[in-house]
Formats: C-alpha cells, sequence, structure tokens
C-alpha cells in the first residue's frame, strides 16, 4: 500500500473465524470464555448469520477498518493488490477481503463514523445502512421482454383495481359508522393556553387527532416521529378548507413537545393532554392512535380510530416506497430471496 492508501485504514477490529456450527461457537465463546456478543445479524443474502464477540468490557474486536470499504476497494485494486468483491450483507457494514504477498487474507470493514461514541459499547455496525441509493443490490428484478413486462404490469393491475374497489367498499362503510358521544370537559395545553376538545375544533366540524406516545423525558417515539415527518407541510390547511382540523395530541408536557418541534423544524398543531384521562379515555392507553370527531355545537362524538397497520397505510413516503422494487426494505416484508432489508425501526 502507499502512503495515501494506508491512511484510509482506521483501524483494527475484527478476527473472522469460520465455523461450521454457530450456535455451537457461540455456546464456547459466551459460555465458557465470557465473552459478549456485540452483534448478532442475519445474513439473508446467503443464509446463515454475521455474528460479532467480545471480551466482556472491552471496545475491541479485531479486524481492519475504514470510512470508505468502496473507495479504499477501488485504491487497492488500481494497485494490483488481490482484493475480492465488496459485500454487501443485509445487516452488517460493507467488507472486503484482500490478500497480502503472502497469500494471508484479511477483511476490511467500514466502520460508523460514529466511533467514539460506540467504543464503550463495542464495535459499530450500520444495521440501519440505506441498500440500493448509490449501488445497485445483486438481486435485482427478472429482466423481461416489452410484450413479457407489458402482460405481468395487465395482470397486477387487475389486482390492483380489485384492491381498490375494496377500499372503495370500506370507505363507504366507514361514512355509516354510528357514532358514540365523547367526554369533552378536558384541559388541554396549547401555546396559547387551555382549551377545550369542542374548542380544538378550531370553529369546524370535523376533527382527526393523532395521539403521539410520551415514552417519558427525552425520549421520542420513533414511530410516531416518522408518522409526524410525514405530514404534508400543506397539509393541515388542505385538511381545514375541507372542514376538517389536524391536531397532534400528546400526554408529553407542552415544553417537551415545543422542544421537540423545534428540533424537528414541524408547524402541525400540537397540544399536551398531560394531566388528563383523554388518552385513556380514547383507548390509547400508552400507545398510539389516530381518532376521529364529530362536534355539534359543544357536544363532540367519535366517529372512527385507528392503529398499528391502519395508521401505518396513511403514511406518504410508505406508500410510495410501495410502489419500488426494494419496497421499504423492511424485515416484516414479503419480498424476493436476497432483496435488501434492515429491522424496521434499527
Amino acid at each position: 500500500m502507499n502512503v495515501q492508501t494506508a491512511s484510509a485504514v482506521k483501524g483494527l477490529r475484527t478476527v473472522a473465524v469460520p465455523v461450521t456450527d454457530q450456535d455451537r461457537a457461540v455456546e464456547f465463546y459466551v459460555g465458557r470464555l465470557g465473552f459478549e456478543i456485540r452483534v448478532d445479524a442475519p445474513l439473508d443474502e446467503i443464509g446463515g448469520r454475521w455474528i460479532e464477540l467480545a471480551p466482556a468490557g472491552s471496545g475491541t474486536t479485531i479486524a481492519l477498518t475504514t470510512d470508505d470499504a468502496i473507495r479504499l476497494h477501488d485504491e487497492l485494486s488500481g494497485q494490483r493488490v488481490d482484493v475480492g468483491d465488496v459485500l454487501n450483507w443485509p445487516g452488517v457494514p460493507p467488507m472486503f477481503e484482500f490478500r497480502d504477498p503472502d497469500g494471508n487474507g484479511l477483511v476490511i470493514v467500514e466502520e460508523s463514523a460514529n466511533r467514539d461514541a460506540d467504543a464503550a459499547t463495542g464495535p459499530a455496525v450500520a444495521i440501519h445502512r440505506t441498500i440500493g441509493g448509490e449501488s445497485l443490490p445483486a438481486a435485482r428484478p427478472d429482466i423481461v421482454s416489452a410484450a413479457e413486462w407489458q402482460e405481468a404490469r395487465e395482470s397486477l393491475l387487475v389486482a390492483e383495481k380489485e384492491a381498490t374497489r375494496a377500499q372503495d367498499a370500506l370507505a363507504a362503510r366507514r361514512r355509516r359508522l354510528p357514532m358514540v358521544k365523547f367526554t369533552n370537559d378536558y384541559a388541554l395545553t396549547t401555546p396559547d393556553g387551555p382549551r377545550s376538545l369542542p374548542e380544538l375544533f378550531d370553529g369546524r366540524t370535523q376533527l382527526v387527532v393523532y395521539q403521539f406516545m410520551d415514552n417519558g423525558p427525552d425520549d421520542y417515539c420513533p414511530g410516531c416521529t416518522w408518522f409526524t415527518k410525514n405530514v404534508p407541510a400543506a397539509g393541515p390547511a388542505a385538511l381545514a378548507a375541507n372542514g376538517v382540523t389536524w391536531v397532534t395530541v400528546s400526554d408529553m408536557p407542552l415544553a417537551q413537545i415545543e422542544a421537540y418541534k423545534s428540533r424537528m423544524g414541524w408547524t402541525v398543531p400540537f397540544v399536551s393532554s398531560r394531566g388528563t384521562s383523554f388518552s385513556q379515555d380514547c383507548g390509547a392507553g400508552g400507545g398510539f392512535m389516530l381518532s376521529v370527531f364529530l362536534r355539534a355545537g359543544d357536544d363532540v362524538y367519535r366517529t372512527y380510530n385507528t392503529t398499528s397497520r391502519g395508521v401505518d397505510g396513511l403514511v406518504f413516503v410508505n406508500k410510495i416506497l410501495d410502489l419500488t422494487p426494494y419496497g421499504r426494505q423492511e424485515d416484516w416484508e414479503d419480498s424476493p430471496a436476497g432483496w435488501p432489508q434492515h429491522p424496521t425501526y434499527g
């Protein structure tokens, strides 16, 4: 290696130990030698798992590390070093093997940029690394003729139209749901002072409330954050033009809400229900939920609520990703073998 290339190697981290039985190896190193498991991630593309172990309390395992595996791989290849392909397996950082003049194989692993912060807990692994951005994954859709593609597309269109008609039928049933009178004596905390539930309608007759989970001080639900980030900036105004008010409510204290709103750059209306039974009365408890209300004078009625996948289905980015070849790349999805995937909140 020349001096420039050598400077790209940042450290020593992991020794690769090939084994015939991973569970037996883990039992030996952990059960008998007292090592700790630092990483245990599935290798969906080839089967098995990528496991990293280290002595208890140690911040070091062994391998050459770099901050850019692809760049270093290309530099070494240009110098006619015997290098293998860069591996981009789901759940593990990019890596490649090279051999020295004596034929010894070494692995270079791309290290997290936040290495110092991660050192106390062991090697950093980019579990949520974006795949399918600058470089195309090895697993790809089949290449077919234009006629074959059109035939497959038209077959899928039949199923899509069936799903659309089913969704239309569900919406029709939703519009025919009865309603139930709802308590309206809450004193909800807003930046403009206390407001009742009828006052949240802001003079309109319909109100949609998203309940953002309260995880305690300085802890914010990633799913609620993802959902709120996906509320279009023009969304509340567009709903208001149709007689619907949008408000996000949380049991978090208002000061915590306002600080997080500022940090995230959100403009969505956000109020605190802390100290009230609103969350419990909605049935959300400590979770998240979307509820729809109707107001007749000062009387408030609930007409609809949903949670889990019902809320997930409203997220703009998820809807678009569901149209792409690799989807959301989350590990619950039914995707072809080898498709890039990561833990939903990994």
